[in-house]
């Protein structure tokens, strides 16, 4: 809770992506991310075990959709878009 108080005083977002037992960090990762997010801007996926693909479940979140203020999102956008462009 300090810390996430920190880095939100701080305005720093943070993405948070737990895997396997979800169960047993759960209560822990959402009072971090309460005191972190700031407006959105903080995220927490959760990708239970069983059938679904963590890279499926990453594809699909706000993390990389860029919906709301991820800075991966944006950077990862702008890395495409730069990667995009053929140079002459």
């Amino acid at each position: 809770m300090k810390i996430g108080k920190k880095l939100k005083k701080n305005n720093v977002a943070v993405d948070i992506v737990s895997f396997g037992d979800i169960d047993t960090n759960k209560e822990k990762l959402e009072a971090f991310l309460g005191a972190v997010n700031s407006n959105e801007n903080s995220h927490l996926i959760e990708v239970p075990p069983g059938p679904s693909i963590m890279s499926d479940v990453l594809i699909s979140s706000p993390m990389l959709t860029g919906d709301g203020a991820s800075g991966f999102a944006a950077s990862a956008a702008a890395g495409a878009a730069a990667a995009a462009q053929v140079y002459i």
